[in-house]
């Protein structure tokens, strides 16, 4: 009984919410996060942090014009896996998907990931396909060459654009392509903040790295589990 009621408690955290940082020191911020995170949710964090450059990407590019961000990202359980393809999904009028992407936590990008993608298509027509992985070394020497044959048949085979790429690396150019970093912030806090998987001390890790920035703390509390 404790535990459950433990649950349903809201959680209150203070986040700074810091104006006019650098790229730099943004990404810095965010991959501090994940490394020092520990536990059971450390890997669902860059997954968030490429939902929230999603959320600020899906505004500003004339790109993704008429097409709707899955929001929040899948959380691949039984209820929440219908028509997804990837960690963070941007889908099209029809409800079909538009672009997605997939993150390795952990993983360096093998061939066989990308092989798999035609089946996970399911014969439509995705226009992009990211898979990111967090590794320094996001894809063994060994494997280069195969992982680069893969992406070249899958374009033939299905039209898809497959980029395969390092997660830090990614999240640097994708920061130079927003408009407004600092709503970037605000997005990933909020994700950190309400997503069911992430757990109360990376919480209080993010809340904790924001502080070392000057700027007005926002308290934000977690919703009971059952209502999120």
């Amino acid at each position: 009984m404790a535990l459950d009621l433990r649950k349903k408690e809201a959680a209150v955290y203070n986040y700074p919410k810091p104006r006019g940082l650098t790229i730099q020191e943004i990404v810095d911020a965010v991959l501090e996060h994940h490394h020092e995170a520990k536990g059971n949710g450390r890997a669902r964090i860059p997954v968030l942090a490429i939902q929230a450059i999603y959320q600020c990407l899906a505004d500003e590019l004339s790109r993704f014009k008429g097409t709707t961000l899955r929001n929040p990202p899948n959380r691949h359980t039984g209820n929440d896996k219908k028509g997804w393809i990837g960690d963070i999904q941007v889908d099209r009028a029809d409800k079909t998907p538009f672009e997605a992407v997939e993150v390795k936590a952990g993983q360096q990008i093998t061939s066989s990931m990308v092989w798999a993608l035609p089946a996970k298509f399911r014969d439509q027509a995705v226009s992009r396909y990211y898979i990111l992985s967090t590794e320094a070394v996001y894809i063994a020497q060994e494997e280069l060459e195969e992982v680069n044959e893969a992406v070249r048949e899958v374009r033939q085979q299905t039209g898809c654009q497959v980029i395969v790429n390092g997660l830090n690396r990614s999240l640097w150019y994708y920061l130079r392509m927003i408009e407004n970093t600092d709503l970037f912030l605000e997005y990933y806090t909020f994700q950190v903040q309400n997503d069911k998987d992430t757990k109360d001390e990376h919480r209080e890790l993010w809340a904790t790295i924001l502080a070392r920035f000057n700027g007005p703390e926002v308290t934000l509390s977690t919703p009971p589990y059952d209502m999120l």
